[in-house]
């Protein structure tokens, strides 16, 4: 799955593949090896590179996501090029 995340005026390419004992994420051409386990509604438990993360995610809408880990919290928008071009089409 391919998809555009902004974090202020930040932008970045994102590429995620299923493999075995969790997932290979190509961010911005950076590969990193996650493992997830979903805690609770919203609350993960992540694995990255082996490195440990507890994160909260939160959908406050219109592709709007809050991510906090500890006291940082970022709000991330979340966008599939494909969905976008196709919706760009049918304004025209």
């Amino acid at each position: 799955m391919k998809f555009k995340a902004f974090h202020g005026e930040n932008e970045h390419d994102v590429e995620v593949k299923e493999v075995e004992g969790g997932y290979r994420l190509n961010l911005n051409e950076e590969v990193l090896n996650v493992d997830t386990v979903r805690l609770e509604q919203g609350f993960y438990s992540l694995l990255i590179n082996g490195q440990s993360f507890e994160v909260s995610v939160k959908d406050i809408g219109k592709n709007n996501f809050t991510v906090r880990h500890g006291s940082y919290a970022r709000t991330i928008k979340v966008i599939d090029p494909l969905a976008a071009v196709a919706g760009a089409g049918l304004h025209q």
